[in-house]
């Protein structure tokens, strides 16, 4: 969740090739328990969608129609996205908690 949120936050700010080129290979790497827990992990998703929140404050609602860069769909897509892949996940967070109390 954290890494798309990420790819949309470069793709807002219009970051760089390597900046984005970095984003992207983050996607599916291995999970180290000893670098990468809960508490952090919920932290790190909290920041960056105040980082997203706080991008999209300072535009307009034209900019949604524009082409992501280096992309086939634009900013609507992409935001609406965003939301519908943390629905997804924090309904399975929800589920395995559930099975877990």
């Amino acid at each position: 969740m954290i890494t798309w949120a990420r790819f949309c936050f470069v793709q807002l700010k219009n970051a760089s090739p390597e900046e984005m080129k970095a984003v992207e290979s983050m996607d599916w790497r291995e999970i180290d328990p000893a670098i990468h827990n809960w508490k952090k992990g919920i932290e790190e998703f909290k920041e960056i969608h105040q980082h997203i929140v706080s991008i999209l404050e300072t535009k307009n609602d034209e900019f949604l129609s524009e082409m992501v860069k280096g992309r086939k769909f634009n900013f609507r897509f992409m935001l609406n996205g965003l939301i519908q892949h943390n629905i997804y996940h924090l309904g399975q967070i929800a589920y395995l908690n559930k099975l877990l109390a």
